[in-house]
C-alpha cells in the first residue's frame, strides 16, 4: 500500500520552495507541513490574489519528511476546498525532492492543465506520476509538492480557503499497510 502524509495547519518548518513549480508565485502562498502521523488540521489558511498583474497566480505548498528513498510512482495531492471562488483555477501541481547531500532540488514531476474551478466546496485532486528520487535518503531530505492557481478579473478581490485535512500519497510502498479508504472531517470516508 503507498505512503500517506497528513496534511496539518503547521506551518512548513523549512518553508516549502516553489522552485521546483518553476513557477513566480507573487501572491500570498500558503506552506504547510504533513506528517505521517498526526492530527488533520481545522485552520482555513486564505489564499489571496494581491497583485493586479495579467497573469496571476498563487500557491498552496507541502513540506514532508519522506523518511525514506522515494520511489517512481504516483503523487496524489488532495485539497479541500472550504470557500469557493469561481475566478479561481488550479492549473498546476509540481513534486520535487530537496536532496540535502547535494544541496539541489531535483524535480521528480508535474501535471499541467488542470483547468479545477474552485466553484465547489469540495476535495479536489491532482496525480503526478514521478520519476525516482534520488537514491540514499538522508536526514534532511524533503518531498515537496506545490500548486499553483490563477486567478481572472479583478485580481486583488479574488481569494479561497482550504482545509489541511486531507492526505497526500506518495509512492512509498508500506507492507501490509494503509486501508484502502481514508477518513475525511468534511467528507466522511474516501477512497484513497
Amino acid at each position: 500500500m503507498p505512503k500517506d502524509f497528513q496534511q496539518t495547519d503547521t506551518v512548513a518548518p523549512l518553508g516549502a520552495d516553489v522552485a521546483c513549480s518553476g513557477v513566480s508565485i507573487a501572491n500570498t502562498a500558503e506552506a504547510r507541513l504533513a506528517v505521517e502521523v498526526g492530527s488533520d488540521g481545522i485552520l482555513t489558511p486564505l489564499v489571496r490574489f494581491t497583485l493586479p498583474q495579467s497573469a496571476d497566480e498563487a500557491g498552496v505548498m507541502w513540506e514532508l519528511d519522506p523518511l525514506e528513498d522515494v520511489p517512481t510512482g504516483d503523487h496524489i495531492i488532495r485539497l479541500t476546498i472550504t470557500t469557493t471562488n469561481t475566478a479561481v483555477t488550479w492549473t498546476e501541481c509540481h513534486v520535487c525532492y530537496w536532496d540535502d547531500s547535494a544541496s539541489s532540488f531535483v524535480d521528480l514531476g508535474n501535471v499541467t492543465g488542470l483547468g479545477i474551478v474552485l466553484d465547489t466546496a469540495q476535495l479536489e485532486t491532482a496525480t503526478i506520476t514521478g520519476a525516482d528520487a534520488p537514491p540514499a535518503y538522508a536526514a534532511n531530505d524533503r518531498l515537496y509538492y506545490v500548486a499553483v492557481f490563477d486567478a481572472t478579473g479583478a485580481h486583488g478581490n479574488q481569494a479561497f480557503n482550504w482545509t489541511p485535512v486531507d492526505f497526500i500519497t506518495t509512492p512509498i510502498v508500506v507492507a501490509g499497510g494503509n486501508s484502502p479508504y481514508y477518513y475525511n472531517k468534511l467528507l466522511g470516508y474516501q477512497a484513497a
